[in-house]
């Protein structure tokens, strides 16, 4: 029993690692946050699966199958991980770049990029990416992007 805690302990642990790797890379490239991209479903999403854990928890504390010196450590991993990871539906624009989920790019990095409707759309290794921006904040997410990158501008709007 005590391997099988232990290594998804490490494989927490490797999660949090990363995930807290990738906030700290988003407040170096994002720089200041001019808008936040975060639905409603991210949050009862994190807070389903934190009650999800607690419920396993509980359970196996109380079939006596799971010592609670094991459980503790990977209930509050786990419980960190599930807060702490960038969600795939949110997103945010900064002063200096854009994340959507797990990726961070700084202006710079943009291979192409529009503002469009409501949204900043951007490329990246080939791959369209977008963001929900109100069309009120576009000209001072433009003012940004054409400071870095203005040759990048896509010609369609």
């Amino acid at each position: 029993m005590l391997p099988i805690f232990l290594l998804a302990c490490a494989a927490l642990g490797a999660g949090l690692v990363a995930a807290v790797t990738v906030r700290r890379q988003a407040r170096l490239y994002v720089g200041a946050l001019l808008h936040r991209e975060s639905p409603a479903v991210v949050a009862q999403a994190r807070i389903a699966a934190l009650i999800g854990v607690g419920a396993a928890l509980s359970w196996s504390l109380a079939s006596g199958e799971v010592p609670l010196a094991l459980s503790l450590p990977t209930l509050a991993l786990t419980s960190l991980l599930v807060w702490l990871q960038p969600a795939a539906g949110t997103g945010r624009i900064g002063r200096f770049g854009v994340q959507k989920g797990w990726r961070v790019h700084g202006y710079n990095e943009l291979e192409e990029w529009r503002l469009a409707g409501e949204h900043l759309r951007f490329r990246v290794d080939e791959r369209w990416y977008a963001l929900d921006l109100p069309a009120a904040k576009h000209s001072l997410v433009e003012q940004e992007l054409v400071l870095c990158a203005p040759e990048r501008r896509s010609p369609y709007r």
